[in-house]
């Protein structure tokens, strides 16, 4: 088993507890790590678990003027971890074997 792959940064994800329908959460409250083949993704008190067969793509997005990555679940899920290391978490979570794409799709208007 490999060590842990472990990045920080802010993320935007689904939320009912807002009114706009999603929880945006700032640096350092929020962190992604990769173990194995599954990544888990906090962003403040809420968890995400995902392993390469509840993923449809992981790919680059931008957001204004913030880089991150996407992350779109088979049910059209789209949460967005930002980080400046995009090109880095992608390229270690494809060698994981999640499926990747090096284009954004767009979906940032679309997290839910």
């Amino acid at each position: 088993m490999a060590e842990p792959m472990r990045w920080r940064g802010g993320a935007i994800v689904p939320s009912t507890m807002w009114s706009s329908g999603n929880l945006k959460v700032t640096w350092p409250f929020c962190a992604l790590t990769l173990n194995d083949s599954r990544i888990v993704l906090k962003a403040a008190w809420k968890r995400f678990v995902f392993t390469p067969a509840n993923v449809a793509e992981v790919y680059p997005c931008q957001t204004g003027w913030l880089s991150g990555i996407g992350i779109l679940t088979p049910g059209g899920r789209v949460l967005i971890f930002l980080t400046h290391q995009p090109h880095a978490v992608l390229t270690a979570l494809e060698a994981a074997g999640f499926p990747t794409s090096a284009e954004d799709p767009g979906f940032y208007g679309y997290i839910r």
